[in-house]
């Protein structure tokens, strides 16, 4: 039996519990328009703190004045009062269109900067193949005052001490905002320290409930059958025949990476592609555990039984879709995000009577569905040592935020605006810092408001994709461009309310790996998940019995998967 739950897990719980409501959240695609304007907190309001350690006061005392007052505190929306530079590097967003005389070196965001902090913003270079020209530069021992890093280049500039330790300076100059963001998602924050430095600010993400996962259900056909949604894993197996043996269809969508079974296989306890702990703490792949072998026997016989298509082998995700749309098939298991992905062309195709709808993932076994929940979080802010003002990252770091936040929508919305206005924003990524609640946030405004009919507290936008999904509502096979937002929050049992019920009770389990990934798996992950896959299929389709598994895991362990336990062990104990 796997852990269900690890000391992460229950924090998340602890905090779940404090700071959601009804909550949910967007896929990752959702629009950049709403993701901006989730973000809310106390952004610009006066905050205050007593100077630090006494390597950060001799840094700001270096830096002029960083807004320290006579009494010795620290205002950390002051502007200097002599000009800042700092350096970075940026990616080439060649799809941006400046207002003319404006381009990626300066436009608004850097006026805005010189004149709000009098902060100076200079990029060393700007390049489309990002990674690869901060890797020279990091080869070659030297980085701008600030970048935005993968972990893997965290960890390189970390072990060659080229970084500031910014444990100080985040204690004094990061915003309020920017440490509820920090303490929402602990776990990614303590990801950047190391050997008890902060060198690394986490970028952080959307939130885990990005990333739960459920099984769609076509609704025309659920009800004709007079079949009530699915509690167990077994009411799902009786949903797909009685589906088969009354619309000569196969009864659940799969296709040849397994990933769609995989979203079932938490229903066996199961967490295929992530690593967890066993019930005596060793870290294991969950890829290569009891509970999945026992996911892959109950495949094995949807197979033989016709559950499955034939073709699967062959099919494609995007082949795999095509039998939905096309009504080969009425139940998938899918991402949260089924009506962007899938639901607009199927709408369009079979009207709406014909839609899909979310449910948990059913149990197998009688015990909980754990979510599995993996890091969000790609990449860092760090600062090179040699950075004569560190302070001044934070500042650029805390305006960004207040630009997202509601605050700056009630102070300054023309300025806001237009410092988001066609993707400028993107402009300033190694800036940025994401709030981890927003898309919990915006979705729970909106499906509220759909609930109660009462839209008097939605902000503009906010208000634009409550009409979009009230027009749906009310005329669905004229809008199918609203199918996502209809299935995201358009109704009860929508995917906020799964969202909601996961999140309340703590029902999921979080990937030990988290952030740094073992050199074994850099350099043969693939090929040791080949390795999985290739001997799965065999199981499912017939051609080996399920024992065979047992063998396919030793094949895995020899070709790198013992080394790769034994690397995130000495990663992650």
């Amino acid at each position: 039996m796997l852990q269900r739950k690890n000391k992460h897990l229950i924090k998340r719980r602890e905090m779940s519990m404090k700071k959601k409501t009804l909550s949910f959240m967007l896929a990752a695609i959702m629009t950049v328009i709403v993701c901006l304007t989730g973000c809310s907190g106390n952004g610009q309001e006066q905050q205050k703190t007593e100077g630090g350690s006494q390597q950060e006061q001799q840094k700001t005392a270096d830096s002029q004045d960083a807004g320290t007052d006579e009494n010795g505190e620290i205002d950390i929306w002051a502007p200097y009062e002599e000009t800042v530079t700092l350096t970075s590097v940026k990616s080439d967003y060649s799809y941006i269109a400046y207002p003319e005389g404006d381009d990626i070196d300066n436009n608004l965001w850097t006026k805005t900067y010189k004149d709000r902090f009098n902060i100076n913003l200079v990029n060393e270079w700007v390049s489309d193949d990002y990674d690869t020209k901060l890797n020279l530069q990091i080869a070659e021992g030297k980085i701008p005052d600030f970048v935005r890093v993968n972990a893997t280049q965290l960890k390189q500039l970390a072990e060659a001490g080229m970084l500031y330790d910014l444990k100080d300076l985040y204690d004094i100059y990061a915003s309020d905002d920017i440490k509820s963001f920090m303490e929402y998602d602990k776990q990614s924050f303590e990801s950047g320290i190391f050997d008890g430095k902060l060198y690394g600010l986490a970028q952080l993400h959307y939130g885990v409930e990005a990333q739960y996962d459920f099984v769609w259900i076509r609704q025309d056909w659920l009800k004709e059958c007079g079949l009530d949604a699915p509690e167990t894993m077994d009411d799902l197996v009786t949903i797909a025949k009685t589906f088969m043996d009354k619309y000569g269809v196969y009864g659940i969508s799969a296709e040849k990476s397994l990933e769609y079974l995989n979203l079932l296989a938490p229903g066996w306890g199961a967490h295929p592609g992530m690593w967890v702990r066993d019930d005596s703490g060793n870290i294991v792949y969950g890829s290569t555990t009891e509970e999945y072998k026992n996911a892959l026997a109950a495949w094995a016989e949807w197979y033989k039984e016709g559950m499955i298509s034939p073709d699967f082998i062959t099919m494609d995700m995007a082949k795999a879709n095509e039998d939905v749309l096309s009504n080969k098939v009425g139940i998938m298991p899918y991402y949260l995000w089924w009506g962007a992905a899938v639901g607009q062309d199927y709408v369009t195709a079979n009207g709406f009577d014909a839609i899909y709808r979310p449910y948990k993932i059913p149990s197998a076994t009688g015990e909980p569905v754990l979510q599995s929940i993996y890091c969000g979080n790609a990449t860092y802010i760090a600062v090179s040592k040699e950075c004569k003002n560190p302070e001044a990252v934070f500042k650029l770091i805390n305006f960004y935020q207040y630009i997202q936040s509601s605050e700056s929508q009630e102070k300054e919305a023309e300025l806001r605006e237009n410092l988001t206005k066609g993707s400028l924003v993107d402009t300033q990524a190694n800036a940025r810092i994401c709030n981890p609640t927003i898309q919990m946030n915006e979705t729970a405004s909106i499906y509220n408001a759909i609930m109660t009919g009462d839209a008097s507290k939605l902000t503009p936008n906010f208000l634009v994709s409550y009409n979009n999904v009230k027009a749906f509502i009310e005329d669905p096979d004229a809008h199918p461009e609203f199918t996502h937002g209809y299935c995201m929050y358009g109704f009860e049992g929508s995917t906020t309310t799964w969202v909601n019920e996961y999140v309340e009770k703590g029902e999921y389990l979080e990937n030990v790996l988290w952030a740094f990934t073992p050199e074994i798996l850099i350099k043969s992950g693939a090929t040791l998940d080949t390795i999985l896959l290739e001997g799965f299929t065999k199981i499912v389709v017939g051609d080996e019995p399920i024992d065979y598994f047992d063998t396919v895991v030793e094949k895995w362990k020899a070709a790198g998967g013992e080394q790769a336990i034994k690397e995130m062990e000495e990663l992650y104990n």
